[in-house]
């Protein structure tokens, strides 16, 4: 199980294409990324974890925890 991430490391991407480039410029280097998402409720938009996980799924090395 994935330890618990402390909320100023979490990072809410508004679209897939700033996530996918994240993770084009940074995926080498960094050991992690937690990435937020937005309740359907809220007012604010952003990418869904679908969207994420085909992402970080196509690129290399990448895993990915539920």
């Amino acid at each position: 199980m994935p330890p618990t991430p402390i909320p100023e490391s979490i990072r809410f991407f508004g679209l897939v294409t700033e996530f996918r480039r994240w993770l084009t410029r940074n995926g080498k280097r960094e050991r992690e990324l937690w990435v937020g998402f937005y309740k359907q409720a809220a007012r604010k938009t952003g990418i869904t974890y679908t969207g994420a996980v085909d992402q970080a799924l196509s690129s290399a090395g990448s895993t990915v925890y539920k």
